[in-house]
């Protein structure tokens, strides 16, 4: 005999087992940093946020400056 045991939902073809609030930050996060534009193409509920700031991301855009290969004999002294 078949018992019933709970009912669910179906998103976009798919069984959800559960509905959790996130923040985009820790969605972010936890999908490896994407931008946000591919964010809100994965989270259509993100669709109306303009930024996400995220220290990692801008941290990892930095680039170092180069050394000269050559001190000159003035920098020297």
């Amino acid at each position: 005999m078949d018992q019933l045991i709970g009912e669910g939902h179906e998103s976009r073809g798919l069984p959800l087992s559960c509905f959790a609030s996130v923040s985009p930050k820790l969605l972010h996060n936890c999908l490896g940093h994407p931008s946000l534009a591919k964010l809100k193409l994965m989270v259509s509920s993100l669709n109306k946020l303009s930024t996400l700031d995220c220290e990692s991301c801008q941290l990892g855009k930095y680039v170092r400056s180069t050394f000269p290969n050559q001190i000159s004999e003035d920098q020297a002294e």
